[in-house]
């Protein structure tokens, strides 16, 4: 894995390239990976979360657009944080059931 935070090549692509490598994007640096192979199909138990965390999801993107929400969560929010990260947190942790 490649890390880069200056190349102008880099710096904003994001997905795959070809068959040969993914580009992606954490806390402003550019990583550059092999692609990640999948060979098992999904247990029911891991299709079980990938659902809760897809509906998480939604809830959170809701909640984090209504103004009350985002002045509660936006005192204790790091620089390299988000409302929304918080608000999907404290989603899966059942805090807004």
């Amino acid at each position: 894995m490649a890390f880069s935070n200056t190349n102008i090549l880099t710096k904003t692509y994001r997905g795959k390239v070809g068959d040969q490598f993914v580009l992606k994007n954490y806390s402003g640096k550019s990583v550059i990976s092999k692609i990640p192979v999948f060979t098992k199909p999904w247990s029911e138990k891991q299709n079980e979360h990938r659902l809760r965390f897809r509906l998480a999801c939604k809830k959170a993107k809701a909640l984090a657009a209504r103004p009350e929400i985002r002045e509660l969560y936006s005192e204790g929010l790091r620089a390299d944080q988000s409302i929304y990260n918080l608000v999907l947190r404290d989603v899966m942790k059942g805090v807004f059931a």
